[in-house]
């Protein structure tokens, strides 16, 4: 364990040598991108020192009145409003009725993108408000916090 975070250490050193010395836009792009395996939101979560901000302009998203059994996407949109690449490293819905879909690469500053959440209602009858907790490599908070909310009607049976 000591090993593998003193290359992570390491790489992160390396890595922001190696921008500081160039300004090409590849870098600028993805500058965190390595050889080792090792996803470029994890080195960005450790490089402290350059950590951006978020503005999330949605961070509520209401799905209204649905019925049981039907599935609701829903985009939460964000924009990075710092000086850094940001970067989502992580995404934990409260419960496993729900699946994120969400960028992987470097959200440039700046620049607006969507976290799509998609819910499941099977046995979710009632009134809903359910939680997401989004990983990003931001100050002062890395944890963020989405939510929606709606109501599942009960799923309509035929006689």
């Amino acid at each position: 364990m000591q090993q593998r975070v003193a290359v992570i250490f390491y790489l992160a050193f390396v890595l922001l040598l190696n921008s500081s010395c160039t300004n090409s836009s590849a870098v600028r792009m993805e500058p965190y991108k390595n050889n080792l395996g090792i996803k470029p939101s994890v080195v960005a979560q450790i490089d402290t020192a350059h950590y951006t901000s978020i503005k999330w302009i949605n961070p509520v998203c209401n799905m209204g009145s649905v019925n049981e059994g039907d599935s609701v996407m829903m985009k939460f949109w964000y924009e990075n409003t710092g000086k850094h690449p940001l970067f989502i490293s992580a995404v934990e819905p409260a419960c496993g009725c729900t699946i994120p879909v969400y960028r992987e690469t470097a959200l440039l500053p700046g620049e607006k993108d969507y976290l799509s959440a998609f819910f499941n209602t099977h046995n979710q009858e009632g009134h809903i408000d359910k939680t997401i907790v989004v990983t990003t490599n931001t100050a002062p908070a890395v944890k963020q916090v989405v939510r929606f909310l709606g109501k599942v009607s009960p799923k309509k049976t035929t006689p």
